[in-house]
């Protein structure tokens, strides 16, 4: 049976004053979390867990004794680490905002201003300078294509039934004629008079 011991370094959930010993730490945590139901295992189970942990090489969080997190487990409650970061990025941010919307090369034109869209326009080659649309005058005319498109459609239905018509009149010739086909275990053949006639 596994005692219930936290391992060395996880604290304790239960305090001791003639060992000197205190609670709190991973131990107390974890403990309180399952009194709280964050935790659906038992107090045996707990334990088994810390001392898995343990032997994997994990750390515990919390300092032995009292109810603080080591430090490289604390959540960030002040913007400290975003203020530095923020800092550390400020000069590119800052020189990105300068050449914004600047010619960087011959190819690369900013089109926001104006005189170097008119520029932009002229090495396009554009007699009318873009001031009329590209499309002039063009109009399609739906009902016409909808029409076509109805057209090509009853064609193809009649078509289709055309051949399926012309099919089953083969097929009912051919059973008057010759006889309905059949096949079983002995062979196929056709059916003349209610008797079966093999191939």
């Amino acid at each position: 049976m596994l005692n219930e011991v936290a391992p060395p370094g996880f604290g304790h959930t239960k305090g001791d004053k003639k060992k000197g010993v205190k609670r709190g730490g991973t131990a107390a945590a974890f403990d309180r979390a399952r009194k709280r139901g964050d935790f659906k295992g038992s107090k045996s189970d707990m334990f088994a867990i810390m001392w898995s942990q343990k032997n994997k090489g994990d750390k515990p969080h919390y300092k032995p004794g009292t109810d603080e997190k080591k430090k490289k487990y604390q959540e960030e409650t002040t913007y400290k680490t975003r203020d530095k970061e923020l800092k550390r990025t400020s000069g590119a941010r800052n020189e990105r905002y300068k050449t914004l919307h600047k010619k960087t090369g011959e190819g690369n034109v900013d089109v926001n201003e104006k005189n170097e869209y008119e520029k932009l326009k002229k090495k396009i080659g554009s007699k009318k300078m873009h001031k009329e649309p590209v499309v002039v005058g063009e109009t399609v005319d739906y009902e016409a294509r909808a029409k076509s498109k109805q057209k090509f459609m009853d064609f193809y239905k009649k078509s289709k039934a055309a051949k399926a018509k012309e099919q089953s009149d083969s097929t009912r010739s051919d059973s008057r004629i010759r006889g309905v086909k059949f096949s079983d275990a002995k062979g196929s053949g056709r059916m003349r008079g209610g008797k079966k006639v093999y191939n």
